[in-house]
């Protein structure tokens, strides 16, 4: 069975890089972040990278299969050549796909692309086939360009969603609009993945009113390493939740 799931959350820098590191690893699937923006500090690509257990990680075989060459990542901004930005099948294994488009400026795609001179083509933003963990930026409303959502790809692609939220004050609004977002797209989504201290009437209202299901909760990892969140992710989520 094909494994396909998207990931995105309620808000930006809530832990769902972190998350998909997990789940990535958990089901030994590749990782796709289509746009990367902001390139000074680590890019969510090198996060799940260094989170990945070392047996996974295999961002050269990926970079190789799409035809990109060198592994090494530009500091500029850049944009895969047509028809060569990913596989036509996702490899198989804890692989790092690489970004459609990196983006120097740390902003919203939209803006990023044209403080950066660059326009993005939904067209290169089609997943390949096969196990494949997509992993958006900041929320589900975030704009790709002036005219179009992450929403509004997710309802193009019928990919499963995973929903991050956090488990702090105001989380119930933000969690709630997200999924109704999603929904009113006809967006399929797999599950909710919380993060951070329990906060059980949260996380139960947020699924019972939401209507969606909960997979579990990641507790805050710390020191995090590879191993201590592999080991977090399989004591809180079960992994048939995911097949």
């Amino acid at each position: 069975m094909t494994r396909r799931f998207v990931v995105t959350g309620t808000d930006t820098g809530i832990g769902k890089t972190v998350f998909s590191a997990a789940l990535a690893g958990a089901l030994h699937i590749p990782y796709w972040k289509p746009i990367q923006s902001g390139l000074e500090e680590e890019t969510d690509s090198a996060t799940v990278a260094r989170l990945l257990p070392a047996r996974s990680v295999g961002r050269g075989t990926a970079r190789e299969a799409s035809g990109g060459g060198a592994t090494t990542a530009p500091d500029g901004p850049s944009v895969s050549p047509p028809g060569c930005h990913l596989p036509t099948a996702a490899p198989q294994g804890g692989s790092i796909l690489p970004e459609a488009y990196r983006l120097k400026t740390p902003a919203s795609p939209h803006l990023a692309a044209e403080i950066d001179g660059v326009t993005i083509d939904p067209e290169k933003l089609t997943p390949p086939e096969g196990d494949l963990l997509i992993e958006g930026a900041g929320g589900a409303l975030v704009p790709v360009t002036r005219t179009l959502l992450y929403a509004d790809l997710f309802a193009r692609w019928q990919i499963p969603v995973i929903v991050c939220a956090r488990t702090g004050l105001g989380t119930i609004n933000h969690s709630l609009l997200t999924i109704e977002a999603l929904t009113s797209r006809g967006v399929p989504i797999h599950g909710l993945a919380f993060l951070g201290d329990r906060q059980e009437d949260s996380e139960a209202i947020i699924a019972d009113l939401g209507g969606v299901r909960r997979l579990g909760r990641l507790p805050i990892v710390d020191p995090l390493t590879p191993e201590n969140l592999a080991a977090a992710f399989a004591s809180n989520f079960e992994l048939a939740d995911f097949r």
